[in-house]
């Protein structure tokens, strides 16, 4: 798929494969891209239109996040990579820990929106 990246994450999960759900603008629309390995070693991929109000409320929840306190996740608590792009290929990348999850409430509705374009048989528990 081409498009613009806006917002990628990667979720890192002890009991199933990591999922990597992908915020794109492709000409007018905005799409979510959900990835994760499937049965037998195969990526499924699922592919969502979103609408422009929720793409909107994504940015201004990242906007309320304190990105300069998000700097020192301890790689053990780590649950998630989250990168927020600038440019083509430009992207500021941080940590996500269950805590700062709990704190941020900002990073948390991004993650919340995010997380319902994630297929019904995947543990959305992870994040919550």
């Amino acid at each position: 798929m081409s498009g613009r990246k806006l917002i990628s994450f990667m979720v890192k999960s002890k009991n199933q494969n990591h999922i990597i759900v992908t915020l794109f603008k492709k000409n007018i629309q905005y799409l979510v891209r959900t990835e994760y390995m499937h049965r037998d070693d195969k990526v499924k991929e699922t592919n969502q239109e979103i609408d422009r109000n929720l793409v909107y409320r994504i940015f201004c929840a990242l906007e309320l996040a304190k990105f300069d306190e998000i700097v020192n996740v301890d790689n053990a608590e780590k649950v998630a990579n989250i990168k927020i792009y600038y440019g083509d290929q430009e992207y500021l990348e941080f940590s996500i820990s269950k805590d700062l999850l709990k704190k941020e409430k900002g990073l948390n509705d991004v993650i919340e929106c995010l997380i319902n374009y994630i297929d019904d048989s995947l543990n959305r528990e992870i994040f919550v």
